[in-house]
């Protein structure tokens, strides 16, 4: 539950960090996911083009058009998968600060790709690109931790949901730029691309002045000095008894932590209690994975026309999507706080069951295999 006024413990040091890396970090997700679906035409033309250039002019079938598409969508969560398996390790050896700015050049090398891919006249820079975005956003998710690690206890639900937050907004922000009469146009498709080159950069600008998490300092790199500093600079207060008291508990975490035996996955399979909340786990990241929301979000605009909204229309109708995204991710930040986890999620995903199965039967007929 929570803890009263959401506000309280808010600083004007907390609130900016966290504005630097919802734009820097986190804005990349959600923007790279869904930003070739608005302009799935003319980048049609541009793979067609491509192709029949170096194909004796032989345009490319719809066939093969559909294979390398559905690749260039799907390769972005190879990525992110790819990068899962190293963001921790990575975390923990170069500190969550550092990796989101080391994770910036990785995001420029992508945006480099993208917007040197129309000059080169190839289609393949495209879903290189879109791989190492991938693997951008799987590092972005460093963030969620430096989030929990810089807030008092009683807002890291909140600053967690900062994440998903920046995941929508951004994918808004990427449909609305992503329309014909803004850029998902001939002529700025490839500015539309790498257009996250200018939030990597005000965060390789602006974040320096941010110190790193204050658990990391302390329980990974044992500097007290350096953590109590950036509790300090967090928390908006000089009081040595009050920074004391937070350090102490960041100590004895680190400590139970330490102390607790590390188990193969046999072994919590076998414990009746842990278990179960192995089932809850897996369960909760099935319901996000295979809820069908991605499908949606990569593939909204495509949907809509299929449902016989007029192709221009079904850009501006995938609008409403992320419309929604953010209201539900404004409203979930203040009741998570409020009736904790459980209940808002067996919520969302009852709700969820229901519109998919709705969203089945009215799409059934709009397809053929």
């Amino acid at each position: 539950m929570g803890c009263g006024n959401p506000c309280v413990g808010m600083t004007w040091a907390l609130a900016r960090t966290a504005i630097i890396v919802v734009i820097g970090t986190t804005y990349l997700f959600g923007y790279n996911m869904v930003v070739i679906n608005n302009p799935k035409r003319v980048l049609q033309n541009f793979y067609n083009t491509s192709y029949a250039s170096r194909n004796d002019g032989t345009p490319m079938s719809d066939k093969t058009f559909t294979g390398l598409w559905s690749f260039t969508a799907a390769i972005y969560s190879i990525g992110i998968l790819s990068a899962s398996f190293l963001t921790g390790r990575l975390a923990n050896r170069f500190g969550r600060k550092r990796l989101m700015l080391m994770n910036s050049v990785v995001v420029l090398a992508g945006c480099l790709l993208m917007g040197l891919s129309k000059k080169a006249n190839s289609f393949e820079m495209i879903i290189v690109g879109r791989l190492v975005f991938g693997l951008a956003a799987g590092f972005s998710s460093v963030a969620t931790l430096y989030f929990m690690e810089i807030s008092p206890r009683h807002l890291r639900g909140a600053m967690g949901g900062l994440y998903e937050f920046g995941f929508a907004t951004s994918m808004l922000l990427s449909q609305l730029l992503g329309l014909e009469e803004v850029f998902g146009n001939e002529k700025f498709w490839t500015l539309l691309l790498c257009i996250t080159a200018i939030t990597t950069v005000f965060q390789l600008v602006s974040l320096p002045f941010s110190p790193e998490s204050p658990r990391f300092l302390l329980c990974s790199q044992q500097k007290e000095k350096e953590a109590l500093e950036s509790l300090q600079f967090f928390r908006g207060t000089t009081d040595p008894e009050e920074l004391r008291e937070e350090l102490e508990e960041l100590r004895h975490e680190h400590q139970s932590q330490k102390t607790r035996q590390n188990l193969s996955m046999l072994e919590i399979i076998k414990d009746p209690t842990l278990r179960n909340a192995l089932y809850v786990s897996f369960a909760v990241h099935l319901s996000l994975q295979l809820g069908g929301v991605i499908p949606v979000l990569y593939f909204s605009t495509h949907l809509f026309n299929k449902a016989g909204v007029a192709y221009g229309e079904s850009a501006h109708a995938s609008l409403g999507i992320g419309c929604v995204k953010i209201l539900m991710n404004l409203f979930s930040m203040f009741v998570i706080e409020r009736f904790g986890r459980r209940l808002p999620e067996l919520v969302g995903c009852g709700g969820q069951a229901i519109m998919l199965v709705l969203l089945t039967i009215t799409m059934h007929d709009s397809f053929t295999v």
